[in-house]
């Protein structure tokens, strides 16, 4: 018979194990995710941060965290797929972060459902421009980085309505980038919609990685919106056909942690760190 002792120890143990468990479980921390991609027409490594999903949220130091981890990143380019801001919760701490995320480096942003959802995504675009973002709906911007010339699309989310949505699709199909073209569109699930847009890398969000992860058993989460059950985008380098033939598509599982209905396990938030790069020079990932 184990003596008293004994069991308490065990249930000590347990119970420690168990409290490990639930801190990796639902672990908030920030996370950096690298991907290095292997892009045509690149002439030099372009470097982009990838910020989706951050629902106002109000991360305690004022967003500072979140913004010393970008800028070590040095991006050429911050991406920001759809909702930043949210509609329920105050949008000062977003506003916040946007401002600091144009001061590290060219910033573009494109609207998420929660932003149409708000009623007020006209106002919120005004304010996103005001902050030093470039605002794309349904239109292309280029730039050059370090002599390779670069084209940023962006699309409105559905919700912002249906014919602005479509309208703007046609438009992107009808877009002759020059140089590596980039899209940003906040819904994974939607990829055939984007098939017809000559972009070499689409960039979503929206999925919150499904929430529920669990390795191994849940790679792509247990739940996601628009997707349902067991959905099959939530995270990740996907590879596509866009009208320029093959593409990546990489989703970011976003930053929001504390306001989501359903909590993240296994699941933290995260910065996508893409790493793209000229084609034979290094293997994609």
């Amino acid at each position: 018979m184990l003596s008293r002792r004994r069991l308490l120890i065990g249930a000590g143990a347990l119970s420690l194990a168990a409290a490990g468990g639930a801190f990796v479980a639902l672990d908030r921390r920030l996370e950096v995710t690298e991907r290095t991609l292997e892009i045509p027409g690149l002439r030099c490594p372009v470097t982009m941060a990838v910020l989706a999903d951050l629902h106002s949220e109000p991360y305690t130091d004022g967003g500072a965290e979140l913004l010393e981890q970008v800028r070590k990143l040095e991006p050429d380019l911050i991406l920001m797929p759809g909702d930043i801001v949210d509609d329920v919760l105050p949008e000062g701490p977003a506003h916040r972060v946007v401002e600091g995320l144009t001061q590290i480096a060219p910033t573009f942003w494109t609207s998420g459902n929660h932003d149409a959802w708000t009623d007020e995504l006209p106002r919120i675009k005004q304010d996103m421009q005001r902050l030093g973002a470039m605002v794309l709906e349904g239109e292309a911007h280029q730039l050059e980085v370090r002599g390779t010339p670069i084209t940023v699309l962006g699309l409105d989310d559905p919700d912002a309505g249906q014919r602005l949505y479509h309208d703007e699709l046609r438009r992107l199909g009808a877009v002759d980038p020059e140089g590596p073209a980039v899209l940003l569109a906040h819904r994974p699930e939607r990829l055939h919609d984007y098939r017809d847009i000559p972009a070499d890398l689409v960039v979503s969000g929206h999925a919150h990685g499904g929430q529920w992860r669990l390795p191994l058993l849940l790679e792509q989460g247990l739940l996601a919106p628009n997707q349902g059950l067991l959905p099959q985008r939530t995270s990740g380098v996907f590879e596509v056909t866009t009208a320029r033939g093959n593409a990546y598509h990489v989703v970011s599982r976003g930053l929001a942690t504390r306001n989501t209905i359903v909590p993240r396990i296994f699941n933290r938030p995260e910065i996508v760190k893409i790493t793209a790069v000229p084609p034979g020079s290094t293997e994609s990932e």
